[in-house]
Formats: C-alpha cells, sequence, structure tokens
C-alpha cells in the first residue's frame, strides 16, 4: 500500500482534500488507529464501540450490521456530498483532536460494500447512516483491499477565547 502524507490548513479542506477523494472509496480514521491497522493487518470492524469512544458512533447502522463504515464518493453528486458533510464531516472527523488518514480501497473490494439504502429495506431508522455516500463493508477489511493511505496532518488556527474557556470547562 503506497502511502502519502500531505499538510493543509483546516480551511483548506474542502477546496484541497476533497477532490481528492471524489470519485473513490475509503476508510477515515486517525493516525494512530493506522498505525494499528497496518499492525494488525486489518482493518476491525468496531462491533462492541471498544475502538471508537465517541457516542456518534453507538448507533451507526453499518457497525451494528458486523460492517466496516466506509465513504462510497465514487457516484455521489455535489449536492449528496454537501449534505453528507453536514451530517457527518468525513474531512476531518476528530477535528483538532487528531489528524484523519484515508484508506482507500480498491476495486476488488467493491463487490462486497452494502448500500446505505439497505437501511431504509430494513426500516432500522433508529440506527445512525450518512446518506448518499455511506456504505459497509462486511467483517473487516484485510490490507490488499487497501491501495494508498493518506494521512492529512491538519493545521488549525488557535482557538479563540470563547472556544478555549468552554473546553477548559468540559475537561
Amino acid at each position: 500500500m503506497k502511502t502519502e502524507s500531505i499538510t493543509l490548513h483546516a480551511d483548506e479542506l474542502r477546496s484541497e482534500l476533497l477532490p481528492l477523494l471524489l470519485g473513490r472509496v475509503f476508510h477515515v480514521t486517525t493516525h494512530a488507529a493506522f498505525e494499528k491497522i497496518c499492525a494488525d493487518g486489518k482493518i476491525c470492524v468496531n462491533t462492541d464501540g471498544s475502538l471508537t469512544p465517541s457516542a456518534y458512533y453507538r448507533n451507526a447502522y453499518f457497525r451494528s450490521h458486523g460492517c466496516v463504515s466506509v465513504c462510497d464518493l465514487r457516484f455521489a453528486g455535489a449536492e449528496q456530498v454537501d449534505q453528507a458533510l453536514r451530517a457527518y464531516y468525513f474531512l476531518n472527523p476528530e477535528a483538532d483532536r487528531a489528524a484523519p488518514a484515508f484508506l482507500f480501497l480498491n476495486s476488488q473490494s467493491y463487490p462486497q460494500l452494502r448500500s446505505w439504502r439497505e437501511q431504509g429495506k430494513s426500516r432500522e431508522f433508529d440506527k445512525a447512516i450518512v446518506p448518499h455516500i455511506e456504505a459497509g463493508f462486511p467483517d473487516q477489511i484485510p490490507l490488499e483491499f487497501l491501495d494508498q493511505a493518506l494521512l492529512v496532518n491538519v493545521v488549525h488556527p488557535p482557538p479563540n477565547e470563547h472556544l478555549a474557556a468552554l473546553r477548559a470547562r468540559i475537561q
């Protein structure tokens, strides 16, 4: 798997990073998790939620069905991508808490992908899904299904006084 690193300012993600993602299928994670994935030789399913402590992911549709969640931007139009970014900011999901790593799936993996439309057919509307772009890969994703890793270092502006005070309060 080819690995590339780039550094972008937070305000450049949409203009510089998004064009690199369009037309592709990828799993987004953190740099630290990417190292573990490489050591394990696979992207593991996070069925019990232990790999992602965020409460947002606890009720995820694909995770609850034993799948690794991926973003499928092969056919998404501009309006669908905009809608997806409002639901889940996949360009930098952990914001300034961690740097994103994008693991691109190769075409061999595509026949195994499960569509976001599956949720509507199963009528499990209590489960979270990102419309138009989210797909699930059943079970684990072996490294041989990954073509490239793009490790993005995001330069964030320093927090303003208000944000710094909020963060100090919740810590």
